[in-house]
């Protein structure tokens, strides 16, 4: 027969023995999983904003594990009374100025504005008919100095490209001994639109009949053209009256390098 006899495990020494830890005790609902049930999510809870400026003085709340709030510096920027901006949240160090609403009505003043300065043109700029002119007036364009770009444009646009007013070397076995501006583009600084007298017969002007041009002297790449036109003949037709302008051109030199006529159909004074 065996042994029946039940052995005993021998109890460890005491210095031996192993200690288990004890497991830290939780209060219902700590558990992660019961956070939305249970409502103990701590990184839902509203946090007081942190104030770096202790104010002096400021009093504590009761019950309060933070230190209260900073009072705000509203000194610095503050918003006009009764406005406060919606992103403001209280207990701010600094209050936000509140934003400019956009006003309704700055459409309609501009375009009063807009009105108002065209009155104010219309009343400064008068329109002249042919009754408005007299032999003898005069109209000064501003000045223009000629480049090698208005050579090079002239000849591409128009395709005048004869080698005394590209080809410098060319240029410099003529008598002149450089090269020169193109007649029609002297000629086309003296064009009605480009002067003074332009805006003032916007609603008069009718038809441009007639041109005719002298050159006095010939015009190089720095030369200044000081524009001139001046009414010399005032004659009465049917329908409109003709208008006769004397044009010159002078340089920096005070020299006259072109002389013309402009004839123009200009519209009689409407009846009021």
């Amino acid at each position: 027969m065996g042994d029946h006899r039940v052995r005993r495990r021998r109890r460890p020494h005491p210095r031996h023995r192993e200690r288990r830890r004890a497991e830290p005790r939780r209060r219902a609902g700590h558990d992660p999983r019961d956070r939305l049930r249970r409502g103990h999510d701590r990184s839902r809870r509203a946090r007081r904003p942190l104030d770096l400026r202790r104010a002096r003085g400021a009093p504590r709340r009761e019950g309060a594990d933070h230190p209260p709030a900073l009072r705000a510096d509203r000194g610095l920027l503050r918003p006009p009374d009764g406005a406060r901006p919606v992103e403001e949240a209280p207990r701010l160090v600094h209050e936000r100025p509140a934003l400019r609403r956009a006003d309704p009505r700055g459409g309609l003043r501009r375009a009063e504005r807009r009105r108002g300065r065209r009155r104010l043109l219309e009343e400064l700029v008068t329109q002249r008919y042919f009754e408005d002119f007299t032999v003898g007036d005069r109209f000064r364009s501003p000045s223009k100095t000629l480049t090698d770009a208005h050579f090079l444009f002239f000849a591409g646009m128009t395709g005048d490209a004869h080698p005394i007013h590209y080809d410098e070397e060319y240029g410099k076995k003529t008598r002149y001994g450089r090269r020169l501006a193109h007649g029609l583009l002297l000629t086309s600084l003296t064009a009605v639109g480009a002067s003074p007298l332009s805006p003032l017969v916007e609603d008069s002007i009718i038809a441009f009949v007639e041109q005719s041009a002298w050159f006095r002297a010939p015009a190089f790449i720095g030369d200044t053209m000081y524009p001139e036109h001046e009414v010399a003949g005032l004659e009465r037709k049917r329908s409109a009256g003709l208008l006769t302008l004397r044009v010159a051109l002078t340089n920096q030199r005070g020299e006259t390098v072109l002389e013309g006529e402009h004839k123009y159909l200009i519209a009689y004074r409407p009846a009021a």
